[in-house]
């Protein structure tokens, strides 16, 4: 591992003194890291990871290795222990070896699916984004209880009509929530990242003529504090993750620190498909009806009692794959 460090911060060209400064730790402790004769916490070590593009996965596999043996290489029983400690880790949530061989086929399906799409015709291309941008559009808003059919949503974003029986708040979910993807494509094609100013103004998108006295209203400190903490660990893992799991796992984060007062889980949706879109995937799309909708909420309060997003992250690839097959049918 220290000799990783060492020839990825050369690499870089950096010298242990910038290296220290750039992410505060102690510029001895740099070189003694590189040397092997201190071992980073796992928190230095996801920070020193990030910065010299060192591989997140392999470099925490080494780090936790040596972790392992300093505790028990003197060991007399240390082989056995370890046999034992392997069959309960394959038995537990940890690995999870069912749930990941799952996971890698529907990638693949997925990846497939997706070099059909963009292999689109540019005609076909615009007319079916445009399409799934509206079923997105009435399936998330359905989901949250907008009772607008899919063909009223079409009529009011297409035509611009009125839907007579309907209030004016639906008809304005149905018109923001549209704009806010385009919103998000335009970061998108902007090259703009997810960040707090940029989550604020889909937001204030969101809500716009609804409830414009909270449109523009700040989360409280302990609100903005929990946001800080997501971005950072955004930024130490856009990287690292398969964009998958990142918005899948981005999604249960915002649903968990509930940063406004409503339209929380719109918002969850549209950060997951701006990280998706970003790494050239498709939308993903819930559907509202009642099986679907109480399986996903299923899924979010069991990845929060059960501190595991692998499930959830499944169901969002199934629902990708799904999304797309949608999409080609089209």
């Amino acid at each position: 591992m220290n000799a990783i460090l060492k020839k990825a911060r050369e690499e870089k060209g950096l010298k242990t003194r910038e290296v220290a400064q750039m992410l505060q730790i102690d510029q001895a402790l740099i070189s003694k890291f590189e040397s092997g004769t201190r071992k980073p916490t796992k928190e230095q070590i996801v920070k020193l990871a990030h910065l010299l593009n060192i591989n997140l996965d392999t470099i925490l596999v080494l780090w936790l290795k040596e972790r392992i043996l300093h505790e028990i290489k003197n060991e007399k029983f240390a082989l056995e222990a370890l046999k034992l400690v392997e069959s309960e880790l394959l038995k537990s949530e940890v690995i999870q070896p069912k749930t990941s061989e799952k996971l890698q086929k529907l990638v693949t399906e997925i990846n497939s699916l997706l070099q059909q799409f963009y292999n689109l015709n540019l005609l076909e291309y615009r007319r079916i984004t445009k399409q799934l941008d509206l079923y997105f559009t009435f399936e998330c808003n359905s989901l949250n209880g907008n009772k607008m059919s899919f063909e009223e949503v079409k009529l009011i974003v297409n035509e611009g009509i009125s839907i007579t029986d309907k209030p004016m708040k639906e008809h304005l979910e149905i018109i923001n929530f549209f704009e806010a993807i385009q919103y998000c494509k335009e970061l998108i094609q902007k090259k703009i990242d997810f960040c707090e100013k940029k989550l604020l103004q889909i937001y204030s998108i969101l809500t716009q003529e609804i409830e414009p006295e909270i449109s523009n209203q700040q989360p409280d400190k302990t609100t903005i504090n929990e946001l800080k903490i997501l971005f950072k660990w955004y930024e130490m893992s856009k990287d690292n993750i398969h964009p998958l799991i990142l918005a899948s796992e981005t999604h249960l984060k915002i649903m968990q620190i509930l940063p406004f007062r409503q339209y929380n889980n719109q918002i969850a949706f549209l950060i997951m498909n701006w990280i998706l879109l970003q790494n050239k995937y498709s939308l993903i799309v819930i559907k509202s009806d009642r099986s679907e909708k109480e399986n996903y909420i299923a899924e979010i309060e069991q990845s929060f009692t059960e501190d595991n997003i692998a499930n959830f992250s499944l169901l969002m690839a199934e629902a990708q794959k799904a999304t797309l097959e949608y999409a080609l049918s089209l």
